[in-house]
């Protein structure tokens, strides 16, 4: 003969309750500290928003398109207090508008994970925007690749016998 099944209340009251739950901490606001401009990671690394490292964390951004040629025409001035203030080169401000401040604006929120509030204007930077880098640094490996092929024995050889003129203008550095 079969047995049957025991009830389901019946298998639920021979097991051991269970304990019951501690009750919920109450929550304690935060001291009322101004916001501070907080850091991000980037490869591994802790890039805080500052002069020296905007060009860094500028392209971890993700910006694109004329957002990004305007953002890298910037130098940030001061980062603190939940603000942002940099200086837009006048030579590339023909085509701001407050649209792109609000991008810009957005895209370090969600990067910084926080609000800010940034302001942009237009003028001279004091010193080089990531844009002024850039071209400064192709400039130089300009200069390093002629200055190569001009120590270069066996070429200058080459053009001597054979009466040749090197393009200067073609010389272009290997891309690393």
């Amino acid at each position: 003969e079969l047995e049957a099944a025991p009830e389901p209340e019946a298998i639920a009251a021979a097991e051991p309750a269970a304990a019951p739950e501690p009750p919920a901490k109450p929550e304690i606001p935060a001291p009322a500290v101004p916001p501070q401009v907080k850091s991000a990671v980037v490869a591994g690394e802790v890039v805080e928003l500052t002069p020296e490292n905007w060009p860094r964390l500028l392209s971890q951004l993700g910006l694109v398109g004329m957002v990004q040629n305007i953002a890298s025409n910037m130098q940030l001035i001061s980062a603190g207090q939940g603000q942002a203030a940099f200086v837009l080169d006048a030579d590339n401000a023909s085509l701001f508008n407050d649209g792109h401040r609000d991008k810009i604006r957005l895209a370090l929120q969600n990067y910084l994970e926080q609000e800010l509030s940034v302001s942009i204007e237009v003028g001279t930077p004091p010193g080089e925007t990531p844009a002024m880098r850039l071209a400064r640094a192709a400039s130089e490996r300009q200069q390093e690749a002629v200055a190569e092929i001009d120590s270069d024995q066996r070429l200058q050889a080459l053009i001597t016998r054979f009466d040749g003129e090197l393009d200067r203008a073609s010389i272009a550095p290997l891309e690393s």
